[in-house]
């Protein structure tokens, strides 16, 4: 009694009262470095239940209880330093309606991870603030809002397209009212939000674009955007445009505002090029090391034949 077992039975009302259907993968399916399906069902739970201890991440849970759209969780199929919150199609299934779809591995984001080494220097990648940013996406897919892959351009452009753009964002106010610092600066960069574009009113100087996005969202999810312009945090532009109206549209075509519109783009290219360089150097350096490893490998492997063929030669020549 109280094992393992009924530790995760225990807490399935937990997350099917918000539509998740968290799967429990085949063992010997999974691809993943650690194919353990109680351990990684136990760490999903453990991060959902991070996420319904904040403000930000229970109005997300409560628009997806009010929802009522099935979304299926499932670990990764591969082994990838990423996760995945999508639209994988209508589905029917035994009476329930699938609309929207995750994809993630909390390991994948643990201090100490292959991974993690890859993006320590990145922000927004721990593991709450990586699930958060795919429940949104899958939140939106299954409230049947398809995805908006147009590429975004200007002051917007480091940010790839407004589906990405709102998983950000919406995920910087988690990130400010758990840590207080640490935001994601855009989608390309995994750099650090900072200076005046850090905070709740200034951030709508990025570009005229984003009144528009975010006037969008609250059209589309309206109780969603109420929700977390309830959450206190000093970056929040949805508690803004609600409470500083006239500040946010004087801010959105600011002459700060315009200004970006003409640089981001060469900034946000410049970041992506830096960003493939740095992926480089991480090839290279794990391929340095792979090298190491197979070559003190192969030297040990030559020294103990070695030292197999002179107990032979011993054994023939060796007076009897």
């Amino acid at each position: 009694m109280g094992g393992a077992a009924d530790a995760l039975s225990a807490t399935v009302a937990f997350w099917e009262g918000y539509y998740l259907d968290i799967k429990t993968p085949d063992l010997w399916a999974n691809n993943t470095a650690s194919a353990d399906p109680e351990a990684w069902q136990r760490s999903l739970i453990t991060q959902l239940q991070v996420l319904s201890r904040s403000a930000a991440g229970a109005a997300l849970l409560r628009s997806l209880k009010r929802m009522a759209q099935w979304i299926d969780v499932y670990p990764l199929q591969k082994v990838e330093c990423n996760a995945h919150g999508g639209f994988p199609g209508t589905r029917v299934i035994n009476g329930r309606w699938y609309q929207g779809q995750l994809q993630y591995n909390a390991d994948v984001y643990m201090s100490g991870s292959p991974c993690y080494k890859r993006r320590h220097r990145s922000f927004g990648k721990e593991p709450d603030q990586v699930l958060f940013h795919e429940l949104i996406h899958a939140h939106r897919a299954a409230s049947w809002l398809l995805p908006h892959h147009e590429k975004l351009i200007a002051g917007l452009s480091g940010y790839q397209d407004e589906e990405e753009f709102l998983a950000v964002v919406l995920t910087n106010i988690y990130i400010s009212e758990t840590k207080g610092k640490g935001m994601r600066a855009d989608y390309i960069s995994y750099g650090e939000l900072k200076g005046p574009l850090s905070s709740s009113i200034g951030f709508f100087a990025s570009s005229p674009q984003v009144l528009r996005i975010l006037t969008d969202f609250a059209r589309d999810q309206e109780f969603l955007f109420n929700e977390l312009a309830k959450v206190k945090a000093s970056f929040n532009p949805l508690a803004a445009m609600k409470e500083h109206p006239d500040a946010v549209r004087k801010a959105s075509y600011s002459k700060d505002s315009l200004q970006r519109e003409r640089t981001a783009p060469k900034l946000a290219a410049a970041q992506l090029e830096q960003r493939k360089a740095d992926a480089r150097q991480v090839r290279e350096q794990e391929a340095k090391e792979l090298q190491k490893k197979w070559s003190e490998l192969a030297h040990r492997d030559l020294q103990k034949d070695f030292g197999g063929l002179l107990a032979e030669a011993a054994l023939i020549f060796l007076p009897r």
